[in-house]
């Protein structure tokens, strides 16, 4: 809701209605437009009791367990293990943690998998004699993204050459 716009107490009655006939936030929030965080903080302001989220209340089973920390450990990201599963992302991230597993930072992937085909891509380019900026202009990214790839690829290939010496 916009800022200093105060709900009318029929609307906000009208949702604890619904919260308490069962229905869900997300049910709530599709039906009336508004937004997750303002509807549970009204409900809440109405004197509503929250119940837990479905997900939160529910233990991921030990076999599902096992091959979430497998997956994760062959490199599936959290969103791969989230779209297979259906589990919530903090949750799968949680149960991760707790059972002993290192959680890679965002947007890698282990080992040397950093250097990505594109970036082996960006890097042939520029060995062509192509500037970032035609170079950032054929693969669609910027020409600060252009340039670090080119460096991954240049660090990677200068680890690869010490390691064979």
């Amino acid at each position: 809701m916009p800022r200093g716009y105060r709900t009318p107490p029929e609307r906000i009655a009208v949702w604890k209605a619904e919260y308490e006939a069962g229905a869900s936030l997300r049910e709530i929030e599709a039906r009336h437009g508004v937004d997750h965080s303002y509807l549970s903080r009204a409900l809440r302001k109405a004197g509503c009791e929250m119940r837990p989220a479905l997900n939160a209340a529910v233990a991921i089973p030990e076999d599902q367990i096992a091959a979430m920390v497998q997956g994760y450990a062959a490199g599936a990201t959290v969103q791969q293990i989230e779209r297979h599963f259906g589990w919530d992302s903090k949750k799968i991230l949680r149960t991760l943690r707790e059972h002993g597993v290192r959680i890679r930072p965002t947007g890698r992937k282990p080992g040397n998998g950093t250097v990505s085909p594109w970036h082996r891509m960006a890097w042939d380019l520029r060995q062509r004699g192509f500037k970032y900026v035609e170079i950032s202009a054929h693969l669609g990214v910027s020409i600060e993204s252009a340039r670090m790839a080119v460096m991954r690829v240049n660090k990677a290939n200068k680890a690869m050459a010490e390691e064979l010496l």
